[in-house]
């Protein structure tokens, strides 16, 4: 049998195609250039909002709890679903809200089946938080009254001088509830808990009216992207909406001594060999910080109260300038300015050293210092 050859195409042919497929790979680039410039940019425009408010009272102690939608909602034939797409969110999310608030707790809450279930306590320990997220599988109807019921017993006992806020993830239409929610959500605002929500598909009326009347913010997330960026605006601490009043506190706290010795720890209950000492009653935890399982005194370290209190005081805007100089380089990562992604110098007014947007927003959103001032 004798083989049927193959027509060849001409050689200019190919030629045109190899020049359509690079002007493709150029827009693609370009493409993908101007959404992470655009996404820095907004980064940047947040990072100026929140310094605008001026001197403001911002709670640096702050007691969240955390409520996630695991409803059958979530279950899509797409890949990947959005259940693992929350939970893989989430858990960035709490590294960095513990991250920039270490002296704040938080607890989480999902719904399912109709009813609330309290995943931990209020704890300042994240990897607690992360453990007890894992294997979460999504089932049954959600139920809004019994999720903030939860969250108003936990948030009800915590001291005045710490915040109460709420943060719903929600991604359903419809809500499952034994009473009346709005008599609930009056008790959400009686408490001074601020609630705020993010939602999925389409606003709905009941999740945007829990969030107006307690003063939180709502939003609907558009996609993977947007929904992290939402997020991100958590990691902050807010500016307070319930004044308790204008009296000062003195918060009891404890700096443990980190000692390297064979004993029972009173967090896990298991033989440890490295562990923080409590100074009050001696008693072992792992990590801090955290709460002493036997005073309930907070145990923190000198270097988690200098965190909390880069909020207090953020380090200014840097003073945007166009480029005019192409071999200029940043004074921190040491690129050239005209290689980043927005060519533009920000410039400290302090020490006059020039730096790109992303060590910028490094910066600000991060380091809480300037590496020049330094």
């Amino acid at each position: 049998e004798m083989a049927i050859a193959q027509p060849q195409g001409r050689r200019w042919e190919g030629s045109f195609t190899d020049k359509i497929e690079q002007e493709r790979i150029k827009a693609r680039e370009e493409s993908e250039r101007n959404k992470v410039s655009a996404i820095l940019a907004r980064r940047r425009e947040k990072v100026a909002l929140l310094q605008e408010h001026g001197r403001v009272r911002k709670g640096t102690t702050r007691n969240v709890c955390l409520i996630l939608d695991c409803s059958s909602n979530l279950r899509s034939n797409h890949a990947p679903q959005r259940h693992e797409l929350h939970l893989a969110t989430l858990q960035d999310f709490v590294g960095n809200f513990f991250d920039q608030n270490p002296i704040s707790q938080m607890s989480m809450i999902i719904t399912r089946n109709g009813t609330a279930e309290k995943l931990t306590e209020l704890t300042a320990n994240f990897q607690r938080i992360r453990e007890a997220s894992r294997g979460v599988k999504p089932s049954g109807d959600p139920s809004l009254q019994n999720s903030l019921e939860a969250a108003i017993a936990t948030l009800n006992t915590v001291p005045k001088y710490s915040t109460r806020e709420v943060i719903i993830v929600y991604s359903s239409f419809m809500t499952c509830d034994p009473g009346d929610i709005h008599e609930t959500i009056e008790r959400a605002q009686k408490c001074k808990i601020q609630c705020s929500v993010i939602g999925w598909g389409a606003e709905v009326f009941l999740l945007k009216k829990i969030a107006k009347v307690t003063k939180g913010k709502y939003w609907v997330a558009r996609d993977p992207i947007h929904f992290r960026e939402l997020l991100s605006d958590f990691v902050n601490p807010p500016v307070e909406v319930y004044h308790q009043d204008n009296q000062a506190y003195l918060i009891p706290m404890g700096f443990p001594v980190r000692k390297d010795t064979l004993s029972l720890c009173s967090c896990h209950s298991q033989m440890t060999t490295v562990g923080y000492f409590c100074p009050e009653c001696d008693s072992k935890v792992c990590q801090v910080p955290d709460t002493c399982r036997v005073c309930q005194i907070r145990l923190i370290e000198s270097q988690h109260i200098a965190r909390s209190h880069h909020h207090l005081f953020p380090v200014p805007l840097f003073r945007v300038q166009e480029m005019i100089d192409d071999d200029s380089s940043c004074y921190s990562c040491n690129r050239l300015i005209s290689s980043s992604v927005d060519p533009k110098f920000y410039i400290c007014d302090s020490c006059s050293h020039n730096f790109c947007l992303e060590c910028d927003l490094f910066i600000h959103e991060q380091l809480h210092n300037c590496p020049g001032c330094a």
